[in-house]
């Protein structure tokens, strides 16, 4: 479907969700093999953290509308436990900087 591999990012889950459950979730979606399932903290404290879920995603009609979805910048809504699911999104890496800019550096003044 995609060229380049299409990463699933969610962007906000309850830090008492463990990486394990998430898996199998993904895996009974059977839409591709899990490679990877990486935790980040969404701040000091929180109680929520952000998921990226990275596939090698199978050719079939599941996967293709979801790719589709994602590659039109749309969400998706994965099921995990009736009636709760987590809103998924397409990872976009350093979406950070291209929101607040690049990171602080120092610059030459000129002299005039």
């Amino acid at each position: 479907m995609a060229t380049s591999p299409i990463i699933l990012c969610i962007p906000r889950v309850e830090c008492t969700i463990s990486k394990d459950y998430i898996y199998s979730v993904f895996s009974k979606l059977k839409i591709g093999k899990i490679e990877s399932v990486q935790e980040i903290p969404l701040c000091n404290g929180s109680q929520y953290k952000r998921i990226i879920v990275k596939i090698s995603w199978i050719t079939n009609d599941i996967s293709t509308y979801i790719q589709t979805r994602l590659l039109n910048d749309q969400t998706i809504k994965i099921v995990h436990s009736m009636p709760w699911y987590w809103l998924c999104v397409k990872y976009i890496k350093n979406i950070s900087k291209k929101m607040h800019g690049p990171d602080p550096h120092m610059m030459k003044m000129s002299q005039s």
